[in-house]
């Protein structure tokens, strides 16, 4: 056994980068979709709909690196790197594919891992309050980190994700707060002393997306697609299921799974074959619009029930939440943006309205 197939997690971050400029032709179906790598930004404000509570602030960096193939680590007593990369799955890829549910060796797939790191902070209506709202949602901070590992085909993808990291003080979700209020001279939030007690905090999580054309040509012309997913997570931070759909229609549309909004297991806009405008060898470029829902049926939520092992605020909780988006997105060569308003229904008692909050990201396939 080598070293990768103990720490492939770690070697992940460095032996993608050596793939590069290697001739892949003869052994993976997509080679220059499955040497790419991703890096995205996503932020999710509720600024853009001029409020300053509920779900107040979302951002996180995701890295998808290339095809696990594309590695290229040698086998025992091989000395430096082939000149191709394998068609083989390593042992360790392999294992996952055998023992994680849900997942396949299928046809013209690649098989992934992904990085992300991320933070969200939760308020009340009122920041202006320094005594406990009990009424209103609890002031709770979530930072954290999630990897992931992902097969994908043309038209499915199942993602598997462990999300793990701190609620409470540790998250840093106040200083943030606080930071960011001073630097736009914004109001001071005065309840941080009532957020929720540091808890380590972990979320499993499977989803499956499936990708149809509705369209003959995708390529270089008007365009359209549907994304549909199912799948669930669980721990201490959420237990739900959740299916939803996006449909996107415009110019030379990216050939990807979309770019979610910021949740487990989600889609980062990462391309699935050659064919994909952000992959051209001359500077291609796309504009389209998309619109979707993801449905929600909710037995925990951390930010709502309130700690797992300790006394703190908490509130009431719907069981059936649902959001729903609208947007813009277009790629520029290798870089891809999209920006979305959405509306997530009322998420506990006594919320009236739901609530609007905006979402940005931007991103690079490298």
């Amino acid at each position: 056994m080598n070293l990768k197939t103990c720490l492939f997690p770690l070697l992940a971050l460095t032996a993608s980068t050596l793939s590069y400029g290697q001739d892949t032709s003869n052994t993976l179906a997509n080679p220059k979709a499955a040497a790419t790598d991703s890096l995205i930004m996503i932020w999710e404000n509720d600024t853009f709909a001029s409020t300053d509570k509920w779900y107040t602030n979302g951002v996180m960096v995701n890295w998808t690196l290339s095809d696990v193939r594309t590695w290229d680590v040698p086998e025992d007593g091989q000395p430096g790197l082939s000149q191709a990369y394998s068609a083989d799955l390593p042992d360790w890829a392999q294992f996952m594919v055998n023992v994680l549910p849900f997942s396949e060796d299928y046809a013209n797939n690649t098989y992934r891992l992904a990085f992300s790191v991320g933070q969200n902070m939760y308020a009340p209506a009122n920041i202006k309050i320094a005594a406990p709202q009990p009424n209103d949602r609890p002031w709770a901070g979530w930072l954290y980190i999630n990897p992931s590992f992902s097969v994908r085909g043309e038209n499915r993808m199942d993602v598997f994700e462990l999300s793990f990291g701190v609620v409470g003080p540790w998250s840093g979700a106040e200083e943030a707060q606080k930071w960011a209020h001073e630097i736009i001279d914004s109001t001071t939030p005065a309840g941080w002393d009532n957020q929720l007690s540091n808890e380590f905090a972990f979320v499993l999580s499977w989803q499956r997306y499936w990708r149809y054309a509705l369209t003959d040509e995708l390529e270089d012309t008007f365009g359209a697609d549907f994304v549909g997913n199912v799948g669930f997570s669980a721990g201490n931070v959420y237990v739900y299921g959740e299916a939803g759909f996006m449909f996107r229609a415009g110019y030379n549309i990216p050939h990807d799974y979309g770019v979610s909004l910021i949740r487990p297991a989600g889609t980062y806009g990462t391309p699935i074959d050659d064919s994909d405008p952000r992959l051209d060898d001359g500077f291609d470029f796309s504009i389209f619009g998309f619109t979707g829902t993801q449905q929600r049926i909710v037995g925990r939520n951390m930010f709502l029930d309130g700690n797992t092992f300790a006394n703190s605020a908490s509130i009431d909780k719907h069981v059936w939440v649902g959001d729903f988006r609208a947007g813009v997105g277009a790629t520029m060569g290798p870089v891809y943006a999209n920006f979305s308003m959405d509306w997530r229904t009322n998420e506990f008692i006594g919320q009236s309205g739901g609530q609007w909050f905006g979402s940005v990201n931007v991103g690079v396939v490298f």
